[in-house]
């Protein structure tokens, strides 16, 4: 179902930046953080609602494009790869099934992490794989 996609984009944290867009091209700055004063993440951190629709999001448009980006190139020819804000793993376990003896690394922020290795959000890997936290800004 693309219902978390549909609810992602209509919601009042997504569509109202996009009649601040030319703000955006105008200055280089965020429209997201000139209509709430936070930028993207910090606003997840304390709107859990807002988050769990973001992660429902993200899900969904990976279970979208995981298979047909797995397929589509030959992992085969490096011996490991990361997933740089890769959320709960989807698209990067998508690979390593598809490529067993390549070895993974999904990084994100450690909260998105925490999920991750827990299995919430789908973690499902055919090949070795690590965590790495990282501070995106």
């Amino acid at each position: 179902s693309l219902r978390p996609l549909f609810l992602y984009w209509g919601s009042d944290f997504y569509y109202p930046c996009f009649g601040k867009i030319l703000h955006s091209i105008e200055t280089g700055e965020s429209s997201r953080t000139l209509l709430s004063g936070t930028d993207g993440f910090e606003h997840h951190r304390s709107n859990p609602e807002h988050a769990r629709l973001f992660d429902d999001a993200m899900t969904t448009m990976s279970e979208l494009v995981a298979p047909a980006i797995a397929s589509a190139y030959d992992y085969g020819a490096w011996e490991s790869l990361m997933d740089v804000s890769g959320g709960n793993g989807i698209l990067l376990s998508q690979i390593l099934h598809a490529y067993p003896g390549l070895r993974g690394v999904l990084a994100d922020q450690e909260h998105v992490l925490t999920r991750a290795r827990a299995g919430i959000l789908g973690w499902r890997s055919g090949g070795t794989h690590l965590y790495g936290a990282l501070q995106f800004f």
